[in-house]
């Protein structure tokens, strides 16, 4: 492989569904230092950067191996409406585009995706799609088909296509956060991690999706740590 993969992890200090998200603790220790040690392990991540506008994460990541902290984010692109583009971009254009060929984009709210996804991904980006986005897909844990909409009575978001129980339903993914692979020059050109209606598929299992935003979901995580102890 003789692409260069940035990986990127960005943690502001804000956060509104669970104050202080990223350094909530999860099994005794902060959310963020499951995405920072799966990262600092990969074999196939040349450099990891970290961005955040908090003194205190910023500390906590630069103790972990192979985690560059090189600059502080600044407040205004920090805020609860900021893209994730824009954080991307900035963190690219403080290191210098032609340090790197592809961003690894590691969202710090999945904490249970692993080294191994992560390297499996890159893996199959360079070997079978270095010019294509990747993103992770993992199947829904609720059905579209059982789901309604109350904007006009009560009408199934997607009708199934016969009643013979959940067996039937199509299939569904949802994008997962865990895994985000784009091309430096498709960035550059389009201003976004990926095409909508263009990208290839990387399917994590649902536990690697895990996405934490809310007090509901940190219980969940806090449930899977207890099972597999």
């Amino acid at each position: 492989m003789n692409k260069r993969y940035l990986g990127i992890i960005p943690a502001r200090a804000g956060s509104k569904g669970i104050p202080n998200k990223n350094m909530t603790d999860l099994g005794g220790k902060p959310l963020i230092a499951y995405t920072l040690s799966a990262a600092s392990a990969s074999k196939n991540l040349d450099r990891i950067i970290f961005t955040s506008d908090s003194p205190v994460m910023v500390e906590f990541a630069g103790s972990f191996p192979r985690i560059e902290v090189p600059f502080i984010r600044p407040s205004e692109l920090a805020q609860d409406d900021t893209p994730q583009k824009a954080v991307v971009k900035h963190a690219c254009e403080e290191i210098g585009y032609e340090t790197f060929d592809h961003i690894f984009l590691l969202e710090p709210t999945c904490p249970f995706r692993t080294t191994e996804d992560i390297d499996m991904a890159i893996d199959m980006h360079s070997d079978k799609c270095p010019s294509e986005c990747l993103v992770g897909l993992s199947r829904v844990l609720q059905h579209p088909c059982e789901m309604v909409s109350l904007s006009v009575g009560i009408r199934k978001a997607v009708e199934a296509p016969n009643h013979n129980g959940r067996q039937a339903f199509p299939e569904y993914f949802f994008i997962s956060g865990a895994v985000y692979i784009t091309p430096k020059e498709f960035f550059m050109s389009h201003g976004k991690l990926y095409d909508d209606l263009n990208f290839v598929p990387f399917f994590t299992s649902q536990r690697s999706a895990v996405d934490i935003d809310e007090p509901f979901q940190l219980q969940i995580a806090e449930g899977l740590l207890k099972c597999a102890r």
